[in-house]
């Protein structure tokens, strides 16, 4: 029951990952909010349709090169079409610097998704290291060839 609740209460909700934290001097939140709206914009949609813009946990000071460890960001929009118009064009909206190269955006996932999606990455990852097979990928909570997954409607 609870497991449904927290999956009701994410579904307007994206976490993009990898994407640096500011640094002190400026405030995080504008910063992570620009990014966030400039990625919008580039989408054609405006970011009246994002309601808010956060980072979860709380700051570590434990990384590389003096900067502190990129949280998630935690993106929450107003309505399921935002969310999936911004899900979808990520990749093109997003700034083309090589501080962006590694950031991706991903559903909000209650802790038993993530669970089932770590693992099925971790099965992808072995079977790619016993077959080494380019073509193999995730799609639809299963692992296929990339040549036979179904062609995707627009």
């Amino acid at each position: 029951m609870a497991e449904a609740l927290e999956r009701e209460a994410k579904k307007l909700s994206l976490v993009v990952v990898g994407l640096p934290e500011s640094d002190k001097g400026s405030p995080r939140c504008d910063a992570d909010k620009a990014f966030v709206h400039q990625v919008a914009q580039a989408l054609d949609f405006g970011p009246e349709a994002i309601s808010d813009v956060f980072r979860s946990g709380a700051v570590r000071e434990d990384s590389q090169e003096g900067m502190p460890f990129a949280r998630v960001l935690k993106v929450k929009f107003l309505d399921q079409a935002s969310r999936l118009a911004f899900l979808r064009g990520f990749k093109r909206g997003k700034p083309s610097q090589a501080a962006f190269l590694k950031t991706y955006v991903r559903p909000d996932m209650t802790y038993r998704e993530r669970q089932i999606d770590r693992e099925l990455r971790a099965e992808l990852f072995r079977r790619r290291q016993n077959e080494p097979d380019p073509d193999l990928m995730i799609f639809r909570g299963k692992i296929v060839k990339r040549s036979a997954r179904p062609l995707q409607q627009p």
